[in-house]
């Protein structure tokens, strides 16, 4: 039993990582384009 518990975090971590990682660059992403598309409106 501990080791199959051992396993499953093992790969988890790795999707977790990237998924946290996926979502934080999108955010990024988003947000420069707002701000982008603002600056030229204000302009």
């Amino acid at each position: 039993m501990s080791n199959r518990n051992r396993k499953r975090p093992v790969k988890e971590k790795p999707e977790s990582n990237f998924k946290t990682w996926l979502v934080g660059a999108l955010t990024d992403l988003t947000i420069g384009i707002i701000l982008l598309i603002l600056d030229r409106l204000l302009n």
